[in-house]
């Protein structure tokens, strides 16, 4: 039997392996910036109560609003819960909200202060095939 000469192969990474690698990058990385939502500020948010719309805010006016026994803030393009009657206070806790799709509930009041979202131009929170 004949032995086989090894011998060790010696790579060397050329201009194309970099260009491909390069390629390889910009285009996982191009997704991202195709997905990212705009930095508008919404403009109002909605009050209801039982399930009907009972109050359009302006986020761009500060002040709070009394809607029964809850008082609702709103400050800095932002809605907040500020004071409430129910028994877990979770409508408080859960902070303020400023982005579009986002919304406070307080099931004891039957309230919900919801951001709107924009779809007439063409924003949507959800995209399904």
């Amino acid at each position: 039997m004949k032995k086989l000469k090894t011998q060790k192969a010696i790579y060397r990474a050329t201009y194309y392996d970099y260009l491909l690698a390069i390629i390889i990058v910009v285009l996982s990385v191009a997704p991202l910036f195709a997905f990212v939502k705009s930095a508008t500020n919404p403009l109002k948010a909605e009050i209801y109560v039982n399930n009907k719309l009972l109050e359009q805010i302006n986020l761009s006016i500060d002040g709070t609003t009394n809607i029964g026994n809850m008082q609702i803030e709103v400050k800095d393009k932002k809605v907040r819960v500020l004071k409430s009657d129910c028994p877990n206070q979770i409508c408080i806790h859960a902070g303020w909200i400023s982005q579009p799709g986002q919304s406070l509930i307080c099931l004891p009041n039957k309230v919900v202060v919801n951001i709107p979202i924009d779809h007439k131009n063409g924003k949507y929170d959800v995209i399904s095939y």
